[in-house]
C-alpha cells in the first residue's frame, strides 16, 4: 500500500442494518480519500511521486514545453543575427582615407547582388542594401574599443513606365540625396558600392591612436523557423590600421 492513501475502515461486527452502515462508511471514506489525494496532488511546491498525480505530471509537461520553446526562440534569434556563411557574398577589402578631419570609407559587395535582390529590383519593389560601419581603437591584447558607428543605406526603385531607377541614399536614416539613373546596371552598382563615404569625424581624443574601421553589408531578409524574420549579411571586414594627427593621416 502506497503512503498517502487513506484506507476505508473495516467493521467486523454487524448489527441490524450494519451492512448498510458499513457500505455507506466505505463510500464516505472513499470520497474523503479521493478528496485528500486530489488536494495533495494539486498542492503547490509539494512534489508527488504517484504515477497518476495529474498536477505533478502537468507541471513536468509545462516545464518540458517551456524548455523546448526557449530552445526554439534561441535558435531563431541566433539565425537572425548570424551572417550568411553559406553565401559567397563578401567584402573583399575596406579602404579608408582622410580629408581634413573626416574619415572616408570605401567598400564593395562582391560578386554582386544576390538573385532575390535582383528579382525584387526588376519587379519594381523598393530594394535596400545597408552598410554598417564602426570605428575602433585597435588593441593587441584586448578587444578593440568602439568609438563611433554609422549606417549607410541605399534604396533603389525601378520605374517600368519611364524605364529608369530612382535611388535614395541615407546616412543614419537622414536623406542625403535622391538621383534618377537611366540604366538598371547603374542602380545595381549604387546598391553594391560604398563610395568613399565621409563616415567619421576625428577629434583630439583620437590623436596618435591606432584606428580601424569595420564594415559589413546587409543585403536581404529571410525567415527562420517559418515565422521569425531574419537579416542576411556578410561577415565583418576590417580595414588596415591608420593613425590620425592634427595635420592628417600618418603611417
Amino acid at each position: 500500500m502506497r503512503p498517502g492513501y487513506p484506507v476505508g475502515e473495516i467493521v467486523l461486527s454487524v448489527a441490524p442494518g450494519g451492512a448498510g452502515r458499513f457500505s455507506g462508511l466505505l463510500r464516505a471514506r472513499g470520497r474523503e480519500g479521493a478528496a485528500s489525494r486530489k488536494a495533495a496532488c494539486y498542492a503547490p511546491c509539494v512534489p508527488c511521486s504517484e504515477p497518476f498525480c495529474f498536477a505533478h505530471n502537468a507541471q513536468v509537461r509545462e516545464r518540458r514545453i517551456a524548455v523546448t520553446v526557449a530552445a526554439l526562440i534561441a535558435a531563431a534569434l541566433a539565425a537572425a543575427i548570424a551572417p550568411a556563411r553559406d553565401e559567397e557574398l563578401h567584402i573583399p577589402q575596406v579602404e579608408t582615407s582622410l580629408a581634413g578631419r573626416d574619415v572616408r570609407v570605401s567598400a564593395q559587395l562582391a560578386p554582386g547582388l544576390p538573385p532575390d535582390a535582383l528579382k525584387r529590383l526588376a519587379s519594381g519593389l523598393p530594394t535596400t542594401v545597408a552598410w554598417e560601419l564602426r570605428l575602433f581603437v585597435s588593441r593587441d591584447k584586448w578587444w578593440d574599443s568602439l568609438k563611433d558607428e554609422r549606417q549607410y543605406a541605399v534604396t533603389a526603385t525601378y520605374r517600368a513606365v519611364s524605364g529608369d531607377t530612382a535611388v535614395e541614399r541615407r546616412l543614419d536614416g537622414r536623406l542625403l540625396e535622391t538621383v534618377v539613373l537611366p540604366e538598371r546596371e547603374e542602380a545595381e552598382r549604387a546598391l553594391t558600392t560604398l563610395p568613399a563615404l565621409p563616415s567619421f569625424t576625428m577629434g583630439p581624443h583620437l590623436v596618435g591612436k591606432p584606428l580601424v574601421v569595420r564594415v559589413r553589408c546587409l543585403y536581404g531578409t529571410d525567415v527562420a523557423l517559418g515565422f521569425v524574420p531574419t537579416r542576411t549579411m556578410t561577415d565583418w571586414r576590417r580595414s588596415p590600421v591608420f593613425f590620425w594627427k592634427e595635420g592628417g593621416e600618418t603611417p
